[in-house]
Protein backbone atom coordinates (compact mmCIF):
# COMPACT_ATOMS: atom_id res chain seq x y z
CA UNK A 1 0.00 0.00 0.00
CA UNK A 2 2.82 2.30 1.18
CA UNK A 3 4.49 1.48 -2.47
CA UNK A 4 1.44 2.15 -4.65
CA UNK A 5 1.16 6.30 -2.79
CA UNK A 6 5.10 6.78 -3.89
CA UNK A 7 4.75 5.09 -7.03
CA UNK A 8 1.25 7.92 -7.08
CA UNK A 9 3.32 10.57 -5.40
CA UNK A 10 6.13 10.47 -7.91
CA UNK A 11 4.04 10.51 -10.71
CA UNK A 12 2.20 13.57 -9.78
CA UNK A 13 5.42 15.13 -9.18
CA UNK A 14 6.36 14.29 -12.62
CA UNK A 15 3.78 15.53 -14.28
CA UNK A 16 3.53 19.52 -12.29
CA UNK A 17 7.24 20.00 -12.98
CA UNK A 18 7.75 18.11 -16.45
CA UNK A 19 6.44 21.61 -18.18
CA UNK A 20 9.00 23.72 -15.94
CA UNK A 21 11.92 20.94 -16.80
CA UNK A 22 11.22 21.18 -20.38
CA UNK A 23 11.38 24.95 -20.03
CA UNK A 24 14.99 24.79 -18.21
CA UNK A 25 16.18 22.16 -21.07
CA UNK A 26 15.15 25.04 -23.46
CA UNK A 27 16.63 28.01 -22.22
CA UNK A 28 19.71 25.89 -21.45
CA UNK A 29 19.86 25.11 -25.41
CA UNK A 30 19.41 28.75 -26.03
CA UNK A 31 22.39 30.03 -23.95
CA UNK A 32 24.60 27.17 -25.41
CA UNK A 33 23.54 28.71 -29.09
CA UNK A 34 24.41 32.05 -27.79
CA UNK A 35 28.17 33.62 -28.73
CA UNK A 36 30.35 34.49 -25.95
CA UNK A 37 31.52 38.36 -26.41
CA UNK A 38 35.29 38.25 -27.73
CA UNK A 39 37.69 39.79 -25.43
CA UNK A 40 38.32 43.39 -25.43
CA UNK A 41 41.73 44.31 -27.57
CA UNK A 42 42.61 47.58 -26.16
CA UNK A 43 44.74 48.75 -29.13
CA UNK A 44 41.60 48.48 -30.98
CA UNK A 45 40.95 51.87 -29.07
CA UNK A 46 44.37 54.01 -29.70
CA UNK A 47 45.39 56.34 -27.27
CA UNK A 48 45.08 58.99 -29.52
CA UNK A 49 41.41 58.31 -30.57
CA UNK A 50 40.63 57.31 -26.82
CA UNK A 51 42.50 60.20 -25.06
CA UNK A 52 43.16 57.15 -22.22
CA UNK A 53 46.64 55.67 -21.06
CA UNK A 54 47.09 52.23 -20.03
CA UNK A 55 50.57 52.15 -20.53
CA UNK A 56 53.56 49.97 -19.53
CA UNK A 57 56.83 52.34 -18.58
CA UNK A 58 60.51 50.82 -20.02
CA UNK A 59 58.90 47.64 -22.06
CA UNK A 60 61.83 45.02 -22.70
CA UNK A 61 63.89 46.89 -20.44
CA UNK A 62 63.61 49.38 -22.90
CA UNK A 63 63.77 50.32 -26.55
CA UNK A 64 67.22 50.78 -27.18
CA UNK A 65 68.78 47.23 -25.69
CA UNK A 66 71.30 45.72 -27.09
CA UNK A 67 69.22 41.76 -26.37
CA UNK A 68 71.73 39.17 -26.70
CA UNK A 69 71.62 35.21 -26.93
CA UNK A 70 71.26 33.65 -30.20
CA UNK A 71 67.52 32.82 -29.67
CA UNK A 72 66.70 37.08 -29.76
CA UNK A 73 64.94 38.03 -33.39
CA UNK A 74 62.52 40.36 -34.62
CA UNK A 75 59.92 37.31 -35.22
CA UNK A 76 60.15 37.20 -31.44
CA UNK A 77 59.48 41.01 -30.87
CA UNK A 78 56.76 40.70 -33.04
CA UNK A 79 55.41 37.74 -30.64
CA UNK A 80 55.72 40.12 -27.77
CA UNK A 81 54.26 42.98 -29.38
CA UNK A 82 51.20 41.04 -29.96
CA UNK A 83 51.09 39.58 -26.39
CA UNK A 84 51.39 43.39 -24.90
CA UNK A 85 48.85 44.60 -27.42
CA UNK A 86 46.13 42.49 -25.59
CA UNK A 87 47.09 44.28 -22.47
CA UNK A 88 48.06 47.98 -22.73
CA UNK A 89 47.43 50.57 -25.61
CA UNK A 90 51.19 52.84 -25.24
CA UNK A 91 54.47 52.02 -23.84
CA UNK A 92 57.11 54.41 -22.83
CA UNK A 93 60.64 54.23 -23.63
CA UNK A 94 63.53 56.74 -23.23
CA UNK A 95 65.44 57.64 -26.33
CA UNK A 96 68.73 56.77 -24.86
CA UNK A 97 69.69 54.95 -21.61
CA UNK A 98 72.96 56.29 -20.47
CA UNK A 99 72.47 56.32 -16.80
CA UNK A 100 75.79 54.27 -16.09
CA UNK A 101 78.30 51.90 -17.91
CA UNK A 102 75.88 49.18 -18.32
CA UNK A 103 73.71 50.64 -20.18
CA UNK A 104 76.07 52.71 -22.36
CA UNK A 105 77.68 48.94 -23.12
CA UNK A 106 74.48 47.45 -23.60
CA UNK A 107 72.17 49.98 -25.65
CA UNK A 108 72.34 51.64 -28.94
CA UNK A 109 72.38 55.68 -28.47
CA UNK A 110 71.21 57.87 -30.74
CA UNK A 111 74.16 59.75 -31.70
CA UNK A 112 77.22 59.25 -33.87
CA UNK A 113 80.65 58.82 -32.21
CA UNK A 114 83.56 60.94 -33.37
CA UNK A 115 86.52 58.70 -31.49
CA UNK A 116 85.32 58.58 -28.00
CA UNK A 117 82.75 60.94 -27.31
CA UNK A 118 79.02 61.57 -29.31
CA UNK A 119 78.11 64.47 -31.53
CA UNK A 120 74.70 64.84 -30.67
CA UNK A 121 73.96 66.68 -34.06
CA UNK A 122 73.69 63.52 -36.12
CA UNK A 123 71.37 60.25 -35.44
CA UNK A 124 73.61 56.89 -35.38
CA UNK A 125 72.89 54.86 -38.59
CA UNK A 126 72.42 51.80 -36.62
CA UNK A 127 69.98 53.16 -33.88
CA UNK A 128 67.47 54.43 -37.01
CA UNK A 129 67.78 50.82 -37.97
CA UNK A 130 67.37 49.01 -34.89
CA UNK A 131 64.82 51.48 -33.31
CA UNK A 132 62.33 52.16 -36.65
CA UNK A 133 61.94 48.07 -36.88
CA UNK A 134 60.88 47.73 -33.02
CA UNK A 135 58.59 51.00 -33.26
CA UNK A 136 57.25 49.79 -35.98
CA UNK A 137 56.08 45.99 -34.61
CA UNK A 138 54.38 48.34 -31.84
CA UNK A 139 52.72 51.02 -34.50
CA UNK A 140 51.23 47.57 -36.49
CA UNK A 141 49.29 46.69 -33.54
CA UNK A 142 48.46 50.57 -32.85
CA UNK A 143 50.15 50.39 -29.48
CA UNK A 144 51.34 54.43 -29.04
CA UNK A 145 55.24 54.19 -27.91
CA UNK A 146 55.92 57.17 -25.40
CA UNK A 147 59.00 58.14 -26.55
CA UNK A 148 61.43 59.96 -23.93
CA UNK A 149 64.25 62.31 -25.69
CA UNK A 150 66.20 63.62 -22.55
CA UNK A 151 66.84 61.67 -19.28
CA UNK A 152 70.06 61.22 -16.54
CA UNK A 153 69.65 64.79 -16.67
CA UNK A 154 70.42 64.49 -13.22
CA UNK A 155 73.78 65.02 -10.62
CA UNK A 156 73.98 61.07 -10.34
CA UNK A 157 73.37 60.02 -13.50
CA UNK A 158 75.38 63.13 -15.64
CA UNK A 159 78.41 62.19 -15.36
CA UNK A 160 78.08 59.12 -18.09
CA UNK A 161 75.33 61.35 -19.68
CA UNK A 162 75.61 62.20 -23.78
CA UNK A 163 74.51 65.87 -22.98
CA UNK A 164 77.38 66.51 -20.41
CA UNK A 165 79.88 68.61 -22.29
CA UNK A 166 82.36 65.98 -21.47
CA UNK A 167 81.31 63.03 -23.60
CA UNK A 168 80.52 65.59 -26.47
CA UNK A 169 82.19 67.41 -29.59
CA UNK A 170 79.36 70.17 -29.34
CA UNK A 171 80.11 72.53 -26.58
CA UNK A 172 77.28 71.71 -24.22
CA UNK A 173 77.68 72.56 -20.52
CA UNK A 174 79.36 70.07 -17.87
CA UNK A 175 76.94 71.87 -15.21
CA UNK A 176 73.94 69.55 -15.35
CA UNK A 177 72.19 72.53 -13.37
CA UNK A 178 72.48 74.62 -16.51
CA UNK A 179 70.64 72.33 -19.18
CA UNK A 180 68.05 73.61 -19.45
CA UNK A 181 69.65 77.61 -19.79
CA UNK A 182 72.99 77.25 -21.39
CA UNK A 183 71.91 78.74 -25.18
CA UNK A 184 74.63 75.84 -26.57
CA UNK A 185 73.00 73.03 -24.80
CA UNK A 186 69.49 74.49 -25.48
CA UNK A 187 70.44 74.77 -29.19
CA UNK A 188 72.05 70.92 -29.42
CA UNK A 189 69.23 69.69 -27.77
CA UNK A 190 66.58 71.28 -30.31
CA UNK A 191 68.57 70.26 -33.20
CA UNK A 192 68.66 66.29 -31.32
CA UNK A 193 65.04 66.27 -31.25
CA UNK A 194 64.44 67.86 -34.61
CA UNK A 195 66.18 64.60 -35.94
CA UNK A 196 64.37 62.58 -33.91
CA UNK A 197 60.50 63.65 -35.28
CA UNK A 198 62.14 63.43 -38.90
CA UNK A 199 63.31 60.14 -38.49
CA UNK A 200 60.48 58.36 -35.91
CA UNK A 201 57.13 60.63 -35.90
CA UNK A 202 53.99 59.12 -36.60
CA UNK A 203 50.11 59.14 -35.42
CA UNK A 204 51.44 56.38 -32.78
CA UNK A 205 54.29 58.66 -31.39
CA UNK A 206 53.88 60.77 -27.98
CA UNK A 207 57.17 62.74 -27.76
CA UNK A 208 57.66 63.34 -23.64
CA UNK A 209 60.70 66.13 -23.62
CA UNK A 210 62.61 64.82 -20.22
CA UNK A 211 62.88 62.22 -17.35
CA UNK A 212 62.19 63.33 -14.19
CA UNK A 213 63.45 67.10 -14.46
CA UNK A 214 65.25 68.92 -11.97
CA UNK A 215 62.98 71.80 -10.60
CA UNK A 216 66.01 73.89 -8.79
CA UNK A 217 65.08 76.59 -11.37
CA UNK A 218 61.66 76.22 -12.34
CA UNK A 219 61.46 79.37 -14.28
CA UNK A 220 64.64 78.13 -16.58
CA UNK A 221 62.83 74.54 -17.42
CA UNK A 222 59.17 76.49 -18.13
CA UNK A 223 61.09 78.53 -20.69
CA UNK A 224 63.07 75.53 -21.97
CA UNK A 225 59.53 73.22 -21.94
CA UNK A 226 58.06 75.72 -23.76
CA UNK A 227 60.83 76.67 -26.62
CA UNK A 228 60.91 72.59 -27.06
CA UNK A 229 57.15 72.33 -27.64
CA UNK A 230 56.92 75.47 -30.42
CA UNK A 231 59.67 73.41 -31.96
CA UNK A 232 57.72 70.47 -32.29
CA UNK A 233 54.67 72.09 -33.13
CA UNK A 234 56.48 73.81 -35.91
CA UNK A 235 57.41 70.34 -37.05
CA UNK A 236 53.94 69.33 -37.57
CA UNK A 237 53.42 67.25 -34.19
CA UNK A 238 50.04 68.47 -32.38
CA UNK A 239 49.78 69.19 -28.83
CA UNK A 240 47.94 66.34 -28.56
CA UNK A 241 51.15 63.41 -28.96
CA UNK A 242 53.08 66.11 -26.97
CA UNK A 243 54.29 65.23 -23.23
CA UNK A 244 55.91 66.93 -19.89
CA UNK A 245 56.41 66.30 -16.21
CA UNK A 246 54.32 67.80 -13.57
CA UNK A 247 56.21 70.21 -11.65
CA UNK A 248 55.43 71.42 -8.15
CA UNK A 249 54.63 74.89 -9.11
CA UNK A 250 51.92 77.18 -9.98
CA UNK A 251 53.79 77.38 -13.54
CA UNK A 252 52.49 74.50 -14.28
CA UNK A 253 48.95 76.32 -15.28
CA UNK A 254 50.96 77.74 -18.01
CA UNK A 255 50.71 74.47 -20.31
CA UNK A 256 47.24 73.37 -19.05
CA UNK A 257 45.02 74.92 -21.78
CA UNK A 258 47.75 73.56 -24.57
CA UNK A 259 45.92 69.71 -24.62
CA UNK A 260 49.27 68.18 -23.87
CA UNK A 261 49.58 65.12 -21.88
CA UNK A 262 51.23 66.08 -18.34
CA UNK A 263 52.48 62.49 -16.86
CA UNK A 264 52.42 62.70 -13.09
CA UNK A 265 55.23 60.72 -11.56
CA UNK A 266 55.37 59.18 -8.63
CA UNK A 267 51.78 58.67 -7.48
CA UNK A 268 52.47 54.73 -6.29
CA UNK A 269 48.88 54.45 -4.63
CA UNK A 270 45.29 54.79 -5.27
CA UNK A 271 45.61 56.59 -1.46
CA UNK A 272 47.47 59.27 -3.32
CA UNK A 273 45.29 59.89 -6.24
CA UNK A 274 42.26 59.96 -3.78
CA UNK A 275 44.10 62.62 -1.78
CA UNK A 276 44.72 64.61 -4.97
CA UNK A 277 41.53 64.10 -6.29
CA UNK A 278 38.97 65.18 -4.16
CA UNK A 279 36.93 67.60 -4.78
CA UNK A 280 38.08 71.09 -3.79
CA UNK A 281 42.06 70.24 -4.27
CA UNK A 282 44.07 71.81 -6.97
CA UNK A 283 44.87 68.58 -8.80
CA UNK A 284 41.29 68.03 -8.70
CA UNK A 285 40.37 71.41 -10.54
CA UNK A 286 43.06 70.74 -13.02
CA UNK A 287 41.82 67.63 -14.01
CA UNK A 288 38.35 69.30 -14.14
CA UNK A 289 39.13 72.25 -15.97
CA UNK A 290 42.00 71.49 -17.89
CA UNK A 291 42.56 70.87 -21.73
CA UNK A 292 46.03 68.88 -21.48
CA UNK A 293 45.31 64.91 -19.70
CA UNK A 294 47.12 64.13 -16.65
CA UNK A 295 48.13 60.71 -16.52
CA UNK A 296 49.32 59.10 -13.42
CA UNK A 297 52.50 57.34 -13.65
CA UNK A 298 53.54 54.65 -10.49
CA UNK A 299 55.59 52.85 -8.99
CA UNK A 300 54.67 49.69 -7.42
CA UNK A 301 57.71 48.64 -6.34
CA UNK A 302 58.36 52.42 -4.19
CA UNK A 303 55.22 52.25 -2.77
CA UNK A 304 55.10 48.79 -1.53
CA UNK A 305 58.56 48.73 -0.03
CA UNK A 306 57.53 51.87 1.95
CA UNK A 307 53.92 50.67 2.58
CA UNK A 308 54.35 47.35 3.34
CA UNK A 309 57.60 46.31 4.05
CA UNK A 310 58.38 43.89 1.30
CA UNK A 311 62.19 44.22 1.28
CA UNK A 312 63.91 43.02 0.26
CA UNK A 313 62.17 40.29 -1.06
CA UNK A 314 60.70 42.50 -4.52
CA UNK A 315 60.14 39.69 -6.83
CA UNK A 316 58.75 37.30 -4.45
CA UNK A 317 54.89 36.03 -5.33
CA UNK A 318 53.50 38.33 -2.15
CA UNK A 319 55.53 41.62 -3.73
CA UNK A 320 54.19 40.76 -6.68
CA UNK A 321 50.41 39.75 -5.94
CA UNK A 322 50.41 42.79 -3.55
CA UNK A 323 51.79 45.30 -6.27
CA UNK A 324 49.32 44.47 -8.92
CA UNK A 325 46.29 44.44 -7.07
CA UNK A 326 47.63 48.05 -5.46
CA UNK A 327 47.96 48.69 -9.12
CA UNK A 328 44.53 47.75 -10.61
CA UNK A 329 42.58 49.35 -8.23
CA UNK A 330 44.27 52.80 -9.27
CA UNK A 331 43.44 52.01 -12.92
CA UNK A 332 39.56 51.74 -11.80
CA UNK A 333 39.78 54.84 -9.31
CA UNK A 334 40.95 56.20 -12.05
CA UNK A 335 38.22 55.49 -14.52
CA UNK A 336 35.58 56.70 -12.09
CA UNK A 337 37.12 60.21 -11.57
CA UNK A 338 37.40 60.16 -15.47
CA UNK A 339 41.08 60.74 -15.22
CA UNK A 340 43.36 60.20 -18.35
CA UNK A 341 45.15 56.90 -17.53
CA UNK A 342 48.04 55.23 -15.53
CA UNK A 343 51.17 54.35 -16.46
CA UNK A 344 53.06 51.72 -14.67
CA UNK A 345 56.81 51.68 -13.97
CA UNK A 346 59.23 48.34 -14.85
CA UNK A 347 60.22 48.33 -11.18
CA UNK A 348 56.59 47.05 -11.26
CA UNK A 349 58.01 43.74 -11.13
CA UNK A 350 57.66 43.27 -14.82
CA UNK A 351 61.33 42.84 -15.04
CA UNK A 352 61.40 38.77 -14.54
CA UNK A 353 60.01 37.92 -18.00
CA UNK A 354 56.77 36.87 -16.85
CA UNK A 355 54.85 40.22 -16.69
CA UNK A 356 53.11 38.88 -13.46
CA UNK A 357 51.42 41.83 -12.50
CA UNK A 358 50.19 43.28 -15.80
CA UNK A 359 47.67 40.56 -16.54
CA UNK A 360 46.06 41.11 -12.88
CA UNK A 361 46.43 44.73 -13.30
CA UNK A 362 44.11 44.96 -16.23
CA UNK A 363 41.85 41.78 -14.98
CA UNK A 364 40.90 43.66 -12.07
CA UNK A 365 41.02 47.04 -13.45
CA UNK A 366 39.14 46.84 -17.22
CA UNK A 367 35.32 46.90 -17.70
CA UNK A 368 35.51 47.60 -20.92
CA UNK A 369 33.28 50.55 -22.69
CA UNK A 370 30.03 51.70 -22.18
CA UNK A 371 27.35 51.74 -25.15
CA UNK A 372 27.60 55.67 -25.89
CA UNK A 373 31.60 55.03 -25.80
CA UNK A 374 31.39 52.08 -28.45
CA UNK A 375 29.01 54.56 -30.31
CA UNK A 376 31.06 57.59 -30.42
CA UNK A 377 33.97 55.19 -31.31
CA UNK A 378 31.77 53.45 -34.09
CA UNK A 379 32.96 50.36 -32.51
CA UNK A 380 30.89 46.83 -31.44
CA UNK A 381 29.91 46.76 -27.78
CA UNK A 382 28.57 43.30 -27.89
CA UNK A 383 32.62 42.01 -28.88
CA UNK A 384 33.82 44.63 -26.40
CA UNK A 385 31.78 44.20 -23.38
CA UNK A 386 33.20 43.63 -19.94
CA UNK A 387 36.22 42.05 -21.16
CA UNK A 388 37.79 39.70 -18.71
CA UNK A 389 41.64 39.73 -20.23
CA UNK A 390 43.33 36.10 -20.14
CA UNK A 391 46.40 35.84 -17.98
CA UNK A 392 49.81 34.63 -20.16
CA UNK A 393 52.80 33.07 -19.22
CA UNK A 394 56.01 34.22 -19.68
CA UNK A 395 57.01 30.58 -21.33
CA UNK A 396 60.50 31.50 -21.29
CA UNK A 397 60.27 33.95 -23.95
CA UNK A 398 62.88 36.25 -21.74
CA UNK A 399 65.36 33.76 -21.35
CA UNK A 400 67.32 35.07 -24.26
CA UNK A 401 67.82 38.64 -22.78
CA UNK A 402 70.18 36.46 -20.50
Amino acid sequence: MLSSYRHLAIGVAEMMYEPIIEKLKTVVKSIAKVKRPKKIDVCKFPVNKVNYIIGWSHGYENLAMKFKGENFNYKLWDKLADLMAKYVNAIRFFAYISENNFYIRNSFLPFQKQGDKYDLRKLDKKYIEEIKKRLDSYHKRKITTIICLASSIKAHRWRTCPFNGRNNINGTTEDVKRFYDDKKTVQVFLKYLTNMVKEFDNDYVIWELVNEPNESNIDSLVKWYKKAIRKLVSLGVPYNRIAIEKFNSSKLLEFTDLGIWIFWHGVNSVETLKRFLRPGTEMRALYDSSKSKFCASADGADYMKKAMGLLPNWWSKQFRRASSRQMGHMIRYDKVKRGNGIEFMSASAFLDGKWPNLRTVIKIASKGLTKQKCKVLDVDYHENRRPELKAINGKGLFKCLN
